[in-house]
């Protein structure tokens, strides 16, 4: 079982991340190495019914950086929330000493 180890609150802080797009509140949820090696990082934004309802998640092995899985809520796609995600993931990569996350040669039809 794995804890957050950080949140980040303003991803509009990151120049590369358009501020038009992304979802109001929106923040991040940063998970260390899983049982099984993986990183996440998850995205939320305020719900009033739920208190963070959960719009996209990435998955990446910090020994190569293989990304094996991105997701985000049919709700919230076309908003930059997967951008935001991957820079999130760069960015903790960069500062926990991982390998940066790269695209898996394994893709799904949606790229």
């Amino acid at each position: 079982m794995t804890t957050p180890s950080a949140v980040v609150r303003d991803p509009e802080a990151d120049s590369q991340t358009p501020r038009s797009t992304l979802p109001a509140g929106l923040s991040f949820h940063h998970a260390p190495a899983d049982d099984h090696g993986h990183h996440r990082i998850d995205a939320h934004i305020p719900d009033e019914l739920h208190g963070n309802r959960p719009i996209g998640l990435i998955i990446w092995r910090p020994g190569d950086g293989e990304v094996q899985y991105i997701h985000t809520d049919h709700r919230a796609r076309r908003r930059d929330v997967a951008t935001a995600l991957w820079h999130q993931a760069h960015t903790y990569a960069l500062r926990t000493g991982s390998a940066t996350p790269r695209h898996s040669p394994h893709q799904t039809s949606d790229g």
